[in-house]
């Protein structure tokens, strides 16, 4: 844990008194094998636990001093420093304000800057004497720090608006600035320490070092730390926990779990009886990783590799080339990120998920980041991208990601935080510390769409195009696919088998098509017109992997009704009653964009070769010529 010795030495070296404890802040510190929270951390070590008096502020529970005892014993000084009595009920009257006002954030405001610039240096006689008979017998070394203040969840006293917002997150924002830059606090040795769950989830001038306060970040808990706690809560419950995995494979497959994620796992394996299986650890990270990342990351675990891909056998050679690559350590040779692009339904989800199964690394979906509130959106997608790291070696799968990133200013965002969020994540991407750790792997049917920025080699070194099968390719693409509902099978203890012959195969997969008529859209094939001798008609339209698919479940279906496998018949059945609903010209126009974007034609079967150079050739027309995608 670096961030505990960060504090310290700024903190010893008086380079800062005023911290902002940020990211993995919730979550339980394990510390002589046993777990205890943030607070308890702090008061039990240097420097916060040297002070005189320690000084907790939220909003829900107001001022809180580290023990009772030290509230009493301030209670006690609090009345020898301010001696004016209620008249009538010769109470006290700063206790009484006290007990009254601990929750008030203006009170705490004018308490906390008061104590802050209190000091054990015996320049206030005063203060010395009256402290004194609050800790009869005691004697302070003038350089011991007073005052340590710990404002929690600072985010909802100085929000990312409250230098524009209202009056009490102005003040709370000025009077916190205030006390990272006063002298007087820094000659009497005092410090403030601000927690936050995310760093963008504050004012952005409490994020700033030259203000003075220094952001600390508390990081998700490493491969290291996470088999340090398995090993210390196991202990604890004794031969009440069955593991099912062994230690080494439990502290890896455990990434991005926090450490009060773990112990909740093995207290209920414990209570319940239940053992610690694979399967329930992915399901409880799962759950963590949703809740950390407000729903903007979700973690998979893809099942197939590259046998459930039919066709597109260059793509395939490609994620085998990045495995290699990635297995030999050679990280250059392993690309920022892909771009797949194509219409739906052509297998570019299945790439993603057949890489990270082959590779074996954690595969986690980033998902729409834009929400209605501002603030949330960066603070959610800053958590995902610390989570991200905590996985790696990860692949991270963005899907439409046209919806998400598009062109500066073509999303009508008039607070800036879209273009803060691309900000953030452009840097990221291209960050190449992180070549051959995170690897960027998006989908998109509309690459026109996206910023420029994002698409550039640095990003997405690879832009990869998706395209309709051929009759060949429709031919493999069903026993791939009847291989892959087998796994989704085997997953949920459901019995599944096919029979299929390898010459039905080829002559199936010539009949997944249909003719385009004018007049009538998508016609199923005539025999008499067109046979599979002929080759492919100008008007066939052939049914793309995720149609293909579907067809496949209606055969399951039929299949399952009789209680038999699936079979021929049942096969040619389903395709028949097959009624497509794909937009062909829209089709179309997402496949010339995705011959558009490509930057390699490697992936290109040579049939698209001609088509995309002649889209190029009138791409690069000048804009007079009145040209565009959609109308080529």
């Amino acid at each position: 844990m670096n961030w505990l010795p960060d504090l310290q030495n700024k903190r010893a070296s008086k380079a800062a008194h005023a911290f902002l404890l940020h990211l993995n802040v919730a979550d339980a510190v394990l510390r002589n094998e046993r777990l205890e929270s943030l607070a308890e951390h702090l008061v039990a070590q240097e420097p916060v636990r040297d002070a005189t008096f320690i000084g907790f502020f939220n909003r829900g529970t107001g001022i809180q001093f580290a023990t009772p005892e030290m509230e009493k014993l301030f209670l006690k000084f609090l009345e020898l420093q301010f001696p004016v009595l209620e008249p009538g009920t010769n109470k006290n009257i700063a206790i009484q304000v006290f007990q009254r006002h601990r929750t008030d954030v203006a009170y705490m405001l004018s308490l906390f800057s008061k104590l802050l610039e209190l000091s054990h240096s015996g320049e206030d006689k005063e203060f010395v004497k009256n402290l004194a008979e609050a800790f009869p017998g005691m004697e302070f070394p003038k350089d011991k720090t007073f005052f340590a203040a710990v404002i929690e969840y600072a985010e909802t006293l100085a929000p990312p608006n409250s230098a524009e917002g209202e009056p009490p997150d102005r003040n709370a924002l000025v009077t916190f600035l205030v006390w990272a830059r006063n002298k007087r606090i820094e000659r009497a040795g005092n410090f403030v320490i601000f927690i936050a769950d995310s760093v963008v989830s504050v004012a952005p001038a409490m994020r700033s070092r030259t203000n003075g306060i220094v952001p600390i970040e508390l990081p998700f808990p490493d491969v290291k730390e996470r088999e340090r706690v398995f090993t210390s809560l196991l202990a604890e419950h004794g031969n009440r926990v069955k593991i099912e995995v062994p230690p080494k494979t439990l502290s890896r497959i455990s990434a991005g779990m926090t450490r009060r994620g773990i112990a909740q796992l093995i207290c209920e394996s414990a209570h319940l009886g239940l053992p610690i299986t694979e399967k329930r650890v992915f399901e409880e990270k799962k759950r963590i990783i949703e809740v950390l990342s407000g729903g903007l990351l979700e973690v998979k675990r893809p099942l197939w590799g590259r046998e459930v891909i039919g066709g597109l056998d260059i793509h395939k050679l490609y994620i085998g080339q990045i495995i290699e690559a990635m297995r030999r350590g050679d990280i250059l040779a392993v690309p920022m990120g892909v771009l797949l692009c194509g219409p739906p339904g052509t297998g570019k989800t299945v790439f993603a998920e057949a890489l990270a199964y082959e590779a074996g690394i954690q595969m986690l979906v980033l998902k729409n980041t834009r929400q209605m509130w501002v603030g949330s959106s960066e603070r959610n997608l800053d958590f995902s991208l610390k989570l991200i790291i905590a996985h790696e070696p990860a692949l991270v799968f963005v899907d439409e990601i046209d919806q998400q990133f598009q062109a500066r200013g073509g999303m009508g965002d008039n607070t800036g935080v879209n273009q803060r969020m691309q900000g953030t994540l452009f840097e990221f991407m291209s960050n190449t510390a992180y070549r051959g750790k995170v690897l960027w792997i998006a989908a998109s049917n509309r690459p026109d769409l996206l910023d420029p920025a994002m698409k550039r080699e640095g990003r997405f070194d690879e832009k990869i195009p998706f395209f309709p099968p051929n009759a060949e390719e429709r031919g493999a693409i069903v026993p791939a696919l009847l291989r892959k509902l087998a796994i989704q099978a085997k997953e949920v203890e459901l019995p599944f088998e096919y029979r299929v012959g390898e010459s039905f195969l080829a002559e199936f997969g010539w009949s997944l098509h249909r003719h385009l008529k004018p007049g009538s859209g998508l016609v199923p094939c005539d025999p008499d017109l067109h046979s599979r001798k002929q080759g492919e008609a100008d008007d066939e339209i052939g049914f793309t992997g995720a149609e293909i698919e579907a067809i496949i479940q209606k055969a399951y279906k039929l299949a399952s009704a009789e209680g038999i496998p699936v079979a021929e018949e049942h096969l040619r059945r389903a395709e028949q009653g097959y009624i497509p609903t794909r937009d062909v010209a829209a089709y179309n126009w997402m496949t010339d964009l995705a011959l558009l974007e490509c930057n390699s034609e490697h992936f290109m079967p040579d049939r698209w070769r001609k088509r995309a150079r002649v889209l190029r050739g009138q791409r690069s027309q000048p804009p007079s010529s009145g040209l565009s995608v959609s109308n080529l």
